[in-house]
């Protein structure tokens, strides 16, 4: 392959490109494979549709409004289709056809990217990782056909990211057989949780469980935050992070439990 040569003021840089004889979209189909690589195509000729169309200078509330047709549209067109897995055996593919396209709408969109990312890729994963197939079933499918929306609800306050050091916890009734949320203190919000302000209906939470008045470690629960009309589950507070410098398509929001309760069941 002939070396490349350096790129005169007036000249264009496909120019160049082509003197090398290198084609960068065959090698991308030889690592990828012919499926993923159509697959890429076919996200990248969806986003000449109008929908899709760069603007500037919207309130957050249209930006927010933007980012939700977006996804409708994707979803619409089959884009989203292969994001589930039916097991351990077949979570490769669904992590290949994930990031091929989350990877283009990078390209587009970072508010859209962030927005697939809470939904499909934290909650998503979560549930498909941790969970048992009926529980994929009844929390991430619904998600992945747009009925539900998830979220991801382990940053606080206080704590950051900081899994060891999180403060809100559940406690475990016996008798009823339920599982009570609560946040002890401010520090111990959930918070910055995207998709918590508007969007979400369901959230993956991370407490500390507790169990006869005994810490039994981080756990995971699955909490519904909204019904399907919006209304906000009994017990839960939610309020909106705002405006942003950036990714003002994807609505932030904090979440603190007073006493909110759910079954120990799938």
């Amino acid at each position: 392959m002939p070396f490349l040569r350096r790129a005169q003021p007036d000249e264009p840089v496909v120019g160049i490109k082509n003197a090398s004889g290198f084609d960068p979209a065959l090698l991308t189909k030889h690592l990828w494979g012919k499926e993923l690589f159509e697959l890429r195509a076919r996200v990248l000729e969806l986003f000449k549709e109008d929908v899709f169309r760069l603007r500037y200078g919207e309130t957050v509330a249209m930006e927010r409004a933007r980012t939700r047709a977006r996804l409708a549209r994707l979803r619409e067109a089959g884009m989203l289709a292969g994001f589930d897995s039916d097991g351990p055996s077949d979570v490769t593919r669904a992590m290949q056809v994930y990031d091929v396209v989350t990877g283009a709408v990078a390209l587009l969109d970072h508010s859209l990217e962030v927005y697939m990312g809470v939904s499909f890729g934290l909650f998503g994963s979560t549930v498909s990782r941790l969970g048992t197939a009926e529980q994929r079933a009844k929390w991430f499918k619904p998600v992945l056909d747009g009925k539900e929306f998830g979220c991801f609800a382990l940053t606080e306050l206080g704590h950051g990211s900081n899994v060891r050091g999180i403060e809100t916890t559940a406690t475990y009734d016996i008798e009823k057989q339920v599982f009570r949320l609560k946040t002890p203190c401010e520090a111990a919000q959930k918070f910055w949780i995207g998709g918590a302000a508007d969007s979400a209906t369901l959230t993956v939470v991370f407490a500390r469980l507790i169990l006869k008045g005994e810490f039994k470690g981080i756990h995971v629960f699955v909490v519904r935050l909204r019904d399907a009309h919006g209304n906000i589950t009994k017990g839960v507070t939610i309020a909106d992070c705002g405006a942003k410098a950036g990714l003002n398509g994807v609505d932030n929001g904090r979440v603190s439990d007073r006493g909110c309760s759910f079954p120990h069941s799938i």
